[in-house]
């Protein structure tokens, strides 16, 4: 039994001595960032209101990942059916539920940015870009 808790003993202390030598410090100020894009996450569904989250891809130590300014343009079948310029952290409501066999068209322009999607058919669902 002595003999099993050397061998035990002797293989924790080289672990240990092998996991501390493994460790390197990282300077995450020294990262270059890339440029920051825009993120759009809506899910349209029949039986619910329009919403969609804006905000900005961001590196490891930023932390300011909302829009500052921002505006959402809808369009239902070609047709423009709402600008929305007021938000709340990135968060857009538009009071309207989409209907079925529609194309729906989004353009978002936040902090100099824009990005657009559209969705069509039956199958309303998730857009993100």
């Amino acid at each position: 039994m002595q003999k099993i808790k050397q061998i035990f003993y002797s293989l924790f202390i080289a672990s240990m001595v092998l996991f501390y030598a493994c460790i390197e410090k990282v300077d995450y100020m020294q990262i270059q960032t890339p440029e920051p894009k825009l993120v759009v996450n809506s899910y349209i569904t029949p039986d619910s209101l329009m919403e969609f989250f804006v905000h900005k891809t961001s590196g490891m130590v930023d932390t300011n990942i909302y829009i500052k300014t921002g505006n959402i343009k809808v369009w239902e079948d070609d047709i423009l059916l709402a600008t929305l310029s007021e938000h709340k952290n990135g968060h857009f409501v538009l009071p309207i539920k989409p209907k079925v066999n529609s194309k729906y068209k989004i353009v978002v322009n936040a902090d100099d940015m824009e990005v657009s999607a559209e969705t069509s058919g039956s199958g309303l669902g998730i857009l993100c870009f």
